[in-house]
């Protein structure tokens, strides 16, 4: 799992996701279920949730600068990264992430998607498939059909 702590904001009459580089727009399917905005929050999904969706940095390029410029991705639930490492599974592989102001990201790839460490692409996230957990310890999941809670030691402070 992957988790990424942040606040909940309204914009547009649309609840947001905001972290300190990542944006998503949540479904209105949880918006309607999560409440007000403002609370901190730990945003949660799997590494099958995120897909690459553009590469053409160069290595040169992965620096602040470069990185904060594409940060105005204009679709939210986007963000540069490079990736740290490759594990192969069998007929998928799992790659470590490394953005910006973002703890360390895990995306599950299928056998024809090809990354290697090294490579600077930009990843999204689906929307659909995230969940909020509140980032008060024992940390219950927020607007979800099942009670849940996040193990502490999964979440990095």
């Amino acid at each position: 799992m992957n988790f990424i702590h942040g606040q909940l904001r309204h914009r547009g009459g649309k609840l947001w996701f905001e972290a300190s580089s990542f944006s998503l727009q949540l479904p209105d399917s949880l918006a309607n279920r999560l409440g007000p905005a403002g609370p901190d929050v730990i945003l949660s999904f799997r590494a099958d949730s995120i897909r690459p969706v553009r590469r053409g940095f160069a290595e040169n390029e992965f620096s602040s600068s470069a990185l904060e410029s594409h940060l105005d991705d204009e679709r939210p639930g986007r963000f540069p990264a490079k990736v740290t490492g490759v594990e192969w599974l069998g007929d998928r592989s799992l790659a470590r992430l490394s953005a910006q102001n973002l703890p360390l990201l895990l995306v599950q790839l299928g056998r024809d998607q090809r990354l290697t460490p090294g490579d600077i692409c930009h990843f999204e996230v689906a929307p659909d498939s995230v969940h909020v957990f509140s980032a008060k310890p024992p940390h219950p999941r927020l607007g979800g059909d099942i009670t849940a809670e996040l193990v502490t030691s999964d979440v990095a402070q």
